[in-house]
């Protein structure tokens, strides 16, 4: 890998319209578009695991999903720092024949409190959140599990991280122990 490294995020050889895809060419999406891009050549490469962050870094309430003081803002402008980019990346994987072998998995830290903290924010919740996924042969437009009424417990099917995680591991065609 440290050989094919410096080729493989080196993203000046895209094409204009694969630039735009991922939202190359707006300083909102650039960021997190060339990471979702940086991820689609290390995956051609044979790399099995690419692990992005978005919104990890800088002050909590503005920089990160956290949105423990203003939600609505806060998702409102990530989401439009990710959205294009993630839609870029799983349309570009499908017609290279990666789509099929790759698990794309989306998720935050915790769920949110179904509450309002200090009036427009949301605490964490460890007791539900939402997970979605795409890639890896995987039955698309399924919803797995419930929380109750109030967003507070997951009611339906509720599922530990672990088993979570060993469930990922099989679709990366890794084995776990129980």
């Amino acid at each position: 890998m440290q050989g094919c490294a410096p080729e493989a995020v080196d993203v000046s050889s895209e094409s204009p319209e694969t630039r735009k895809l991922y939202g190359l060419d707006d300083k909102v999406t650039e960021p997190f578009g060339r990471q979702c891009l940086m991820a689609r050549r290390l995956v051609e490469r044979g790399v099995r695991f690419v692990q992005l962050f978005h919104g990890g870094m800088g002050n909590q309430d503005t920089d990160t999903w956290d949105a423990h003081s203003n939600l609505e803002e806060n998702h409102l402008q990530h989401a439009a720092e990710s959205d294009l980019p993630i839609a870029g990346l799983l349309t570009d994987l499908a017609p290279r024949g990666l789509l099929d072998s790759t698990l794309v998995l989306w998720h935050g830290e915790f769920g949110r409190m179904p509450i309002s903290q200090r009036g427009v924010g949301r605490d964490h919740n460890p007791g539900t959140m939402t997970v979605w996924m795409a890639g890896a042969r995987i039955s698309g437009g399924q919803v797995v599990g419930s929380s109750d009424e109030f967003g507070y417990k997951a009611q339906e099917q509720p599922s530990r991280s672990t088993t979570s995680t060993r469930r990922y591991c099989t679709c990366w065609g890794w084995t776990t122990r129980s």
